[in-house]
């Protein structure tokens, strides 16, 4: 398990007001613990440690990626999180053993003793043998108990001290064996009608008497209801309904991450809103209400396509907003100069052939870009055949929430 924290000392890096900074001294003074922080060019500054740490202007910079969704063991919150009362008692009860045969102080510190600390078994010169055999004396546990106490402490904190809860909560020999045939069975119902507790008890005991155990090997059925619980919260079965638990077992195995882009074009943002604003048909002499679609890139954050329909939004006008990025709108006479688009890729500094220039794309009102994935959402406009292949045909790979269709380059992925 990770305890989430980050160990500060020489050589330890902050953004301090946007600057990353270096530790370079601890000092102590009368009004408290010091730091010395270098900057990049070689400055020298001055804080308080409890300005270091405890300031919004100061953010650590861990040397590693921190704790992690994949991580074999959870963070220490997690860990102390599903502890009761009572079990939460009985961990800090034994923290402040482990501290006491450390420290010789229960709290950990000299400066909070408690009436009678440090006592003379675990007094400063005492060797660290000496205080295991004393305590487990004290506890009436086994010396070894104690010093895999106060490993596990040094690792991870209090957390460490947690007992392991590992397996179903059962205490039948067989209960982890059973566990994995009954989440088969019921793995197996993802795709058919909701299954009952005693189908699923029934089935899994029918495979495991056909793999050789027998009656007795095979736990009571209070205790397979209780398995089925514990199951329940890996692989929702029973109590949710059958549409949402197969969305539940449809989820991908990994995470969703942020796409992070890196160029010009990669990722193009597609999406519709309704305005208030109303417009009036020169036909009916009605007021409409007006839709926008917009095409954005994700990179430059440049609007590259835009379209304004009365009512709703159809496909082809989709099709249109995209088709603005592979050809932008010519820019306004009223534009100033640097508000105007060179051609795509070239500099403004770079002096070519006035020639050159002359073309559809001289004058742009915004970069003309190839996008590489389209990222939209559920709209029936976006997961049209239409808009599909508009963008297969210009090779643009469109991803939204869902398996795409066989036989087409355009995949849908949605975007927040």
């Amino acid at each position: 398990m990770s305890r989430a924290a980050v160990r500060v000392g020489v050589g330890s890096r902050f953004s301090y007001d946007g600057e990353v900074v270096e530790v370079v001294e601890f000092a102590g003074t009368q009004a408290g613990g010091e730091v010395v922080l270098k900057d990049g060019r070689g400055r020298l500054l001055r804080l308080a440690v409890k300005e270091l740490l405890l300031s919004e202007r100061a953010r650590v910079i861990p040397d590693g990626p921190g704790p992690a969704s994949d991580d074999p063991q959870s963070t220490a919150a997690v860990v102390l999180g599903q502890l009761d009362a009572g079990e939460r008692e009985r961990v800090l009860e034994r923290a402040a053993h482990v501290r006491e045969v450390l420290t010789g102080f229960r709290s950990g510190s000299d400066e909070l003793p408690a009436e009678g600390e440090p006592r003379a078994a675990y007094a400063a010169g005492e060797p660290m043998e000496s205080r295991y055999a004393a305590k487990a004396a004290e506890l009436e546990v086994a010396t070894r108990t104690v010093k895999r106490w106060v490993a596990a402490f040094r690792q991870d904190g209090e957390a460490g001290l947690v007992p392991a809860r590992s397996g179903p909560r059962s205490g039948h020999r067989n209960a982890e064996v059973w566990s994995e045939a009954a989440l088969e069975v019921m793995v197996e119902h993802t795709g058919q009608s909701k299954p009952s507790r005693k189908m699923v008890i029934e089935r899994t005991r029918a495979r495991l008497l056909a793999r050789g155990f027998t009656e007795e090997d095979l736990p009571s059925r209070a205790t397979t209801y209780r398995l089925l619980e514990d199951l329940e919260r890996r692989h929702p079965t029973f109590r949710l309904s059958t549409k949402r638990n197969r969305d539940i077992a449809a989820r991908p195995g990994g995470v969703y991450g942020k796409l992070r882009p890196t160029r010009p074009g990669e990722y193009l943002l597609m999406d519709t809103n309704r305005l208030d604003v109303f417009a009036l048909d020169p036909v009916t002499l009605q007021w409409l209400q007006a839709e926008l679609t917009v095409a954005m890139d994700w990179y430059t954050r440049c609007v590259l396509g835009i379209r304004v329909t009365p009512v709703s939004t159809k496909a082809v006008d989709a099709s249109v907003a995209l088709y603005q990025a592979f050809r932008p709108r010519p820019a306004g006479e009223d534009w100033p100069a640097h508000a105007v688009w060179p051609e795509h890729g070239i500099p403004r500094s770079v002096l070519i052939d006035v020639a050159a220039l002359e073309g559809p794309m001289r004058g742009a009102a915004s970069p003309a870009l190839v996008p590489e994935t389209v990222l939209v959402d559920h709209g029936k406009v976006f997961v049209s055949e239409h808009l599909t292949s508009v963008a297969a045909g210009w090779g643009s790979r469109c991803s939204r929430p869902g398996c795409g269709r066989a036989g087409t380059r355009a995949r849908w992925r949605g975007f927040s």
